[in-house]
């Protein structure tokens, strides 16, 4: 096999690189580098670092440079999620494109339990618990490499040790002690604390999340088979077979989980259906009860959209990446009079970048959109027709709709 090694230059990634041949005998192995550009002189000595580590091991390498701020802004997204995309994106691109058979990262115990308590205090759920796989498919990637974790059994503290008995090298991000990043403050703050009550606790944290996973894994054959008989395309939920569930309060949360109806207007909901008042029509957040149905619906919000659509010819020197708010289509693939309107359940597109489609409502909860974000969202129409959509207006186009060389004419979309 060949592997890639996701390499930052810090004390987790230097052990993974160091220990490579222990950890997957008998496979040839290269290093990844991502420069995000975010730490100034020192994203770029991160570089040199692992540049010159590989040089000394005679090891090839991979540098990719990203303009991670941009992106974010682009996108509307967080530092660490557009940092997360543009690496997984590139690391499944290498794995396709070199014929790598999978990507190692350095996730260790202490990652696996941070993220686990991240989950736990936003309120994800039993998935939300699992933890973090051993092995998976590459995040953002099309299914030909395999994302793989062999450092989860380690703790942060035996990396070091291990690292510093063997005299090895690594550098130091700065960022790592900022405590107003959640994550550093629960690993610097929090954890500390965990381990004067247990000093075992993330190996109790790891059981934990192997039993989660395991209920996780029966709940949701439970929830795929009786969501077959409660909820139709449209999303719509028949009240009655619901009700008539022992654990519909369970399913209700899970077939309206990320559509705009939040803890409160659940809450409230749940009253209402315990209270057997379903005769009048009653609006909870972005779903309404009505004759004994609750369909996904959006309150009329004030703030109307604007959508302005330009064709215009490519000229020279044209740059494909357009500014934040707008989107360029490839004009000659549409309609002349593209058809824009509000966003349906059951839309879905391929992402730009992606191989594979993706519910519309899937990618609201990617962007964090409220309520009020979906009733002002709105789509344009595939050439291919049905639920297919061709854009997101100000956020996404399909893979299919491109701006290539053979472009000659560009929609502009722009979204005020």
């Amino acid at each position: 096999m060949r592997i890639l090694l996701a390499v930052s230059g810090g004390i987790d990634s230097m052990y993974l690189a160091e220990n490579a041949g222990d950890l997957f005998p008998g496979c040839s192995f290269a290093l990844a580098h991502c420069n995000f550009r975010l730490r100034g002189a020192e994203s770029d000595r991160d570089e040199t670092f692992v540049r010159d580590w590989c040089a000394a091991h005679g090891l090839p390498l991979y540098v990719q440079a990203f303009d991670t701020a941009a992106f974010a802004a682009e996108r509307g997204v967080s530092i660490e999620m557009a940092a997360r995309e543009l690496r997984y994106r590139w690391f499944a691109r290498l794995c396709t494109d070199e014929g790598f058979d999978g990507v190692a990262v350095a996730h260790n115990a202490d990652d696996d339990a941070e993220t686990m308590m991240l989950h736990l205090l936003r309120g994800t759920g039993t998935r939300g618990l699992r933890g973090m796989a051993s092995e998976g498919p590459i995040p953002y990637g099309d299914g030909q490499g395999r994302l793989l974790r062999p450092m989860l059994g380690l703790e942060r503290k035996e990396i070091e040790a291990w690292m510093r008995v063997h005299g090895c090298t690594w550098r130091e991000d700065g960022t790592n002690t900022d405590t107003t990043i959640r994550r550093n403050l629960l690993r610097h703050k929090v954890f500390p604390l965990f381990e004067e009550i247990n000093p075992s606790f993330r190996t109790a944290l790891r059981r934990d999340r192997e039993h989660i996973a395991q209920v996780d894994d029966i709940a949701e054959e439970f929830f795929l088979r009786e969501k077959a008989g409660i909820q139709d395309a449209s999303g719509r939920i028949d009240l009655d077979k619901l009700l008539a569930c022992t654990h519909w309060r369970w399913l209700l949360f899970r077939l309206t989980e990320g559509s705009g109806l939040d803890a409160g207007h659940l809450e409230s909901l749940i009253a209402t259906l315990e209270a057997g008042d379903l005769s009048e029509t009653r609006q909870f957040g972005s779903w309404t009860l009505s004759r004994g149905f609750l369909s996904p619906t959006f309150s009329p919000v004030p703030d109307e959209p604007c959508i302005r659509l330009e064709i215009l010819p490519r000229t020279p020197g044209f740059s494909p990446i357009p500014p934040a708010g707008t989107l360029y289509l490839d004009a000659d693939l549409l309609p002349s009079d593209p058809v824009v309107r509000p966003w349906r359940p059951g839309d879905w597109m391929v992402p730009l970048g992606m191989t594979g489609r993706k519910k519309i409502s899937d990618l609201f909860t990617d962007l964090k959109y409220s309520a009020a974000d979906k009733a002002r969202a709105r789509v344009i129409e595939h050439p291919e027709g049905g639920s297919r959509i061709a854009a997101l207006a100000g956020r996404r186009i399909d893979e299919t709709l491109r701006i290539t060389e053979k472009t000659e004419r560009i929609l502009v979309v722009e979204w005020f």
